[in-house]
């Protein structure tokens, strides 16, 4: 039987009880509160840290637009992985639904033909097939879909930006609008425009 208490003890270990009480300040001193955007609730979805902005979700989703977020301090904002290219054709071709990826000249057939928002990747072609962003981060087990190829003549070197999907809430750049005293309703204005905080009845 999952216990999610005992998983939060190993998790923040000698910081558990400092962390949980502020999540339970958190909780009472926002019930009975919800965020809306034209007066319907919202899935507020957040990230740990953003490659340089948040990502668009599209005008179905107008609260999860891109807004700048300097997350760069963050620890694990950048990620550098260099794969030999039988690592790199191995998990590439344990991708669902991908054709075999030949190993020879691999470094030559990777192409990124996508980006959203920026850094985000959407789109690579690799030996003639296409994958999404989401499906080469993780299956090379990137830290984000905000990355990079160089590819040299033995190994080829993955750079990796910002940790999450992107969309929403940055965890760390609304940490530092809080530091910097911004108010709950400012951060979760900035990070999900055209919201507001409202009464739930």
């Amino acid at each position: 039987e999952y216990d999610s208490l005992s998983f939060l003890r190993e998790l923040w270990g000698e910081d558990f009880s400092k962390i949980y009480q502020s999540y339970e300040e958190a909780v009472s001193a926002t019930a009975g509160e919800v965020l809306t955007y034209n007066g319907q609730m919202i899935d507020a979805l957040f990230h740990k840290a953003s490659a340089d902005n948040t990502r668009n979700m599209g005008e179905e989703y107008p609260w999860l637009a891109s807004v700048e977020s300097d997350d760069q301090l963050c620890d694990g904002y950048l990620t550098i992985v260099d794969f030999s290219p039988e690592k790199l054709v191995e998990a590439v071709n344990a991708i669902d639904g991908a054709r075999q990826v030949s190993e020879e000249g691999i470094g030559s057939k990777i192409q990124i033909i996508n980006r959203a928002d920026g850094p985000y990747v959407t789109a690579v072609q690799i030996d003639q097939q296409i994958f999404s962003g989401e499906e080469i981060a993780g299956a090379l087990q990137l830290g984000s879909t905000a990355f990079s190829f160089e590819a040299g003549s033995e190994r080829i070197r993955v750079i990796s930006n910002g940790i999450g999907h992107g969309f929403g809430l940055s965890q760390t750049g609304a940490a530092r609008m809080a530091e910097e005293g911004k108010s709950r309703q400012e951060i979760l204005s900035y990070y999900y425009p055209g919201t507001e905080i409202t009464p739930r009845y």
